[in-house]
Parts: C-alpha cells; structure tokens; sequence
C-alpha cells in the first residue's frame, strides 16, 4: 500500500498472515490496534515500513 498525499485504507480479513510493505510520503503509518497486535515491523525506514502479519 502507498499513499503519497492522503490516508489509504486497507482492510484485511481476520485469517491473512504474511508481509505487509506500506508506506507514505507525508505522514506516518498506522495500523489497527487488533493488526497491530498480531504485526511484528521488520523494518521502518523512510516512510516505509516493512511488517509480517501473523
């Protein structure tokens, strides 16, 4: 997912696992907080982050 100048939504269904790249030009990324609690961030540099879903 890639917003450069506005939020983007994405919906995921409850059984997805895998990788997640999402990133943003101006702003800043942020998750559900039930995503946020099965996602562990490989990595965040630039806007970009990296994150396995599972």
């Amino acid at each position: 997912v890639k917003s450069t100048y506005s939020n983007a939504t994405l919906k995921l269904p409850r059984s997805f696992h895998g990788q997640l790249i999402v990133s943003t030009a101006h702003g800043r990324v942020k998750l559900s907080p039930e995503l946020e609690r099965r996602t562990a961030t490989l990595s965040e540099v630039d806007g970009t982050r990296v994150c396995f879903v599972g």
